[in-house]
């Protein structure tokens, strides 16, 4: 295991919702479960941000950062979620980013997302 990659994560996958009416406004239904794509290698996930809401309606917004160990991606795109071990879920906040390996022609080097958890 390589330092600082401690982290065991699972995809959490939102089934597309299609409906006859649908509008199109969010096209991911998540009152179903989702698909859940377990990922065989620890990922560093390391908290940024906290903020609070009013005290009449209590909330706690925390933004946190993953990072992918080099050399690996992963299947993880905007619209998904990401389940800590430790049971903690958080939503994907803007793109996934690949970042291109210096040496090796179309390879990832790593994987970063930004993600967010509200409690409240």
């Amino acid at each position: 295991m390589s330092r600082g990659f401690t982290t065991s994560i699972t995809i959490l996958q939102p089934l597309r919702a299609v409906g006859r009416y649908s509008s199109g406004v969010d096209p991911y239904d998540w009152t179903l479960p989702p698909t859940r794509v377990p990922v065989d290698f620890p990922v560093s996930v390391q908290p940024l941000t906290s903020s609070e809401g009013p005290p009449e309606r209590p909330t706690v917004v925390t933004g946190w950062q993953l990072i992918g160990p080099p050399g690996r991606d992963l299947p993880l795109r905007p619209q998904d979620r990401v389940e800590a071990a430790s049971g903690e879920v958080y939503s994907v906040d803007g793109d996934v980013l690949r970042f291109p390996h210096p040496t090796r022609m179309n390879a990832v080097h790593h994987v970063e997302a930004m993600l967010e958890r509200v409690k409240g």
